[in-house]
């Protein structure tokens, strides 16, 4: 369910190294073993609806989680993972939880814990004492944007190092003249197309989106057959609350809820799209920020840490204030109005995620560079 550690590991795979995966099964039909691009992937049971739609983050809805689910699900990702750990030279934990298991198994075995953003959110005092006990028995903290190196640093004093997520920039490169066709392709109505990409959670506060698009004809005096559509791509706990307020503004006709899709299907939804939207409150490093930039389009997102690393505003996207409804509303506006400015930041956005040199394989090695300090820490 996660692209980007899928991408890093068949990347690690493909530069030499051996890499087994061990993942909670989100789905029943799932098998609990299989190779995937060379990477060997283990899957236990017992957690599928803990772990389905956003992940853990969004279906923890109450301490009886923490206090029963948590400490299960740590115990059956270590005694899957103890089955294979003295095979390998490092643990790679991606989030906390995944790092309390990786502490409870690491022996003499060098423990890199990945987070991303929204495991290291303030969520009460068990949790906290969760985070805090992890960062301390970790050998080196990597987390994917700079906003969250100082929340760690008044925690523990262990090495940190920043390693943003890759982008496969030969994939996600469509050009401003190609959106018609992708369009016809995906059979989406000829319309401006505003996308969003991600699950249907609080975090991603897809509410906000919806209340904004839904001032946008009559912010600008649109006739019905000029104004845009909204996509959206994902699921979760709060579809079926976005349908029902996509209804109540009556705006149903001009929203399409496609559904999640793969990794593979995205590039051709982004192709399909005039500007890309993320209202989150917050976010590691967004790889589909990255994605839409690469496939040049105009952005419009919350001015919060990991976002604002990469969106400069007015330069190669928009921010607005998270929850701000007419700042957002007034911010599509402005891309759909202005002839100009549209092709200036999706040039610009494009150029940025080139240079930044944000690839699989710079991430990749970035990580083999850590795993050998660990392993000779």
């Amino acid at each position: 369910q996660s692209p980007f550690i899928h991408s890093l590991a068949k990347t690690l795979v493909k530069l030499g190294n051996e890499v087994r995966v061990i993942a909670p099964n989100y789905k029943e039909s799932i098998t609990l073993y299989e190779e995937i691009d060379g990477v060997k992937v283990n899957r236990f049971s017992g957690f599928e609806e803990l772990v389905s739609g956003g992940g853990i983050a969004s279906n923890v809805k109450s301490s009886f989680d923490i206090a029963y689910n948590f400490p299960r699900f740590v115990f059956a990702m270590k005694k899957e993972a103890g089955k294979f750990v003295n095979d390998y030279d490092v643990i790679h934990a991606q989030w906390i939880l995944s790092g309390l298991a990786g502490v409870l198994l690491k022996k003499k075995k060098p423990l890199i814990l990945t987070t991303r953003g929204a495991d290291m959110e303030n969520k009460g005092f068990i949790t906290n004492r969760i985070i805090k006990y992890v960062l301390e028995n970790c050998d080196y903290i990597t987390p994917n944007n700079e906003h969250q190196v100082k929340p760690i640093r008044e925690l523990v004093t262990k090495p940190i190092e920043t390693v943003p997520n890759g982008i496969d920039t030969k994939l996600f490169s469509t050009k401003l003249n190609d959106r018609k066709k992708y369009r016809k392709d995906l059979n989406l109505p000829e319309r401006k197309t505003i996308l969003f990409v991600g699950w249907l959670i609080p975090r991603k506060d897809p509410e906000t989106m919806i209340r904004a698009f839904s001032k946008l004809p009559s912010l600008m005096q649109l006739k019905s057959k000029d104004a845009p559509q909204l996509v959206i791509i994902g699921s979760g706990i709060l579809e079926n609350e976005m349908k029902n307020l996509a209804n109540e503004l009556k705006i149903n006709d001009d929203i399409i809820f496609a559904g999640a899709k793969s990794p593979e299907e995205m590039y051709s939804w982004y192709g399909a799209a005039n500007m890309f939207v993320l209202p989150s409150l917050s976010e590691g490093r967004p790889n589909v920020i990255l994605e839409a930039m690469a496939s040049e389009l105009p952005i419009v997102a919350t001015n919060i840490g990991g976002t604002n690393e990469v969106i400069r505003d007015g330069k190669n996207g928009l921010l607005f204030p998270v929850k701000d409804v007419d700042a957002l509303a007034k911010a599509m506006t402005k891309i759909l109005k202005d002839k100009k400015l549209t092709p200036a930041l999706s040039k610009s956005a494009r150029d940025d995620i080139v240079n930044m040199g944000y690839t699989w394989e710079s991430c990749a090695k970035k990580y083999i560079e850590i795993y050998n300090k660990a392993i000779t820490f």
